[in-house]
């Protein structure tokens, strides 16, 4: 059986992006030997849902070096995916998944030696900036692309900054025989740097049943299932908890984190009053995550980074969920707004409440918007697609 060598930081952090990745390895799995190499927790085959990958745990070694410097060139962990991809015969293709703070951009013209047919899944904006890719409010409401700036780089990261990492990634990355990214607008931000790149969408379960509804019913359960962090738009939605208070309205948000976690960041920008109607989940895992989408009256998503492609209204259509966002990078493609989903300025609260409350009081629009998501859900994000477009890149 042919074998494709899957190379991963760690599958450790749980988000959107590792739930991503899990999949595919499970999708690729059904045709292929998957040689799982990563630098994360010992994982046992109970993480994934088949037997067909062989997990290779690679020790982590710790340096003072800022992940700026580490993820361009890391010797250390380039030698040791070198001493196992070696003795692994009949390999079809080579996957270098998403590069953050271990694996280097190095790892990409290495593989190369091992194999021509060598690709590199690029799910985020580190390529290019030391974590997520902050917007201004045209890139936001005109879904423009701009290329981030040295000076930006410097404030944001000050001695951490390293000022040839962007260039030395981008260069590492062409050495890639194919660059795949989940969305257009990230093809069109490789594009700027003359990288060209394949547009494959994430996916997500397809098996659930449509459900609409005849009415709502106080209190107003809104569900912000994402990272509670200034780039996610932490800011955007203690305002809008502060909005909700303010009117008086019956409604709650419910935040996938800790409320210790989300008052030390919040203190970072001077905020120490948490509302009553903001509540706190903690960290959930993907089953527990799918329980409060079912529970949800609507999910928001007010993220002002550079959303690479934008799983959580992808699950929330699946699930007949209304999804309000920011439309912010890639997930301008995913939504036609009014029509399966509203995008709205998340740094205009009142722009934002009302369209929350516009929602909620017309259930006729509801229901629209959540059966149209659910239908386009269906037709193109579907792991079946995934499985093929996939497969035929890797032949290509």
């Amino acid at each position: 059986m042919k074998h494709i060598v899957y190379i991963v930081d760690s599958l450790d952090n749980f988000g959107g992006a590792e739930r991503s990745t899990k999949e595919l390895i499970e999708i690729l799995s059904k045709s292929y030997r998957i040689d799982l190499i990563h630098f994360g927790e010992k994982l046992d085959h109970k993480f994934f849902d088949t037997k067909n990958i062989n997990l290779i745990n690679l020790r982590k070694f710790k340096t003072r070096l800022p992940r700026s410097y580490i993820s361009v060139i890391n010797l250390i962990a380039v030698l040791q995916i070198i001493l196992k991809i070696k003795n692994i015969e009949n390999i079809k293709s080579i996957i270098v998944g998403n590069i953050s703070n271990h694996i280097s951009f190095f790892i990409i013209p290495i593989t190369k030696f091992f194999c021509k047919n060598n690709i590199h899944i690029i799910r985020d904006t580190y390529f290019m900036c030391a974590g997520s890719k902050n917007l201004n409010i045209d890139e936001i409401k005109f879904n423009t692309v701009k290329k981030t700036t040295i000076f930006f780089e410097l404030k944001r990261l000050k001695f951490r900054f390293n000022p040839f990492r962007k260039i030395i990634s981008i260069i590492f990355i062409k050495f890639a025989s194919k660059v795949i990214v989940p969305s257009n607008a990230m093809s069109r931000l490789l594009n700027l740097y003359k990288v060209k790149a394949f547009v494959i969408n994430n996916s997500v379960k397809t098996s659930y049943n449509y459900n609409s509804i005849k009415s709502l019913k106080e209190p107003i359960n809104i569900l912000y299932p994402s990272r509670f962090s200034y780039n996610k738009g932490m800011i955007e939605v203690l305002k809008l908890s502060q909005k909700i208070e303010r009117e008086g309205k019956n409604w709650k948000i419910f935040a996938t984190t800790k409320k210790e976690y989300a008052l030390k960041n919040l203190r970072r920008f001077g905020f120490t009053y948490l509302p009553k109607n903001l509540l706190f989940l903690g960290w959930l895992n993907n089953q527990e995550i799918i329980k409060e989408f079912k529970k949800c009256d609507v999910v928001i998503y007010p993220t002002i980074c550079f959303e690479s492609f934008g799983r959580v209204p992808i699950e929330a259509m699946s699930l007949s969920k209304p999804i309000i966002t920011s439309g912010a990078g890639g997930i301008y493609d995913l939504i036609s707004n009014m029509h399966d989903g509203i995008i709205s300025d998340p740094r205009d609260t009142n722009q934002f409440f009302d369209t929350l409350n516009a929602l909620i009081n017309n259930i006729s629009l509801y229901n629209k918007l959540t059966l149209n998501g659910f239908n386009k859900i269906k037709k193109l994000y579907s792991f079946k697609q995934l499985e093929e477009n996939y497969l035929k890149l890797i032949d290509l």
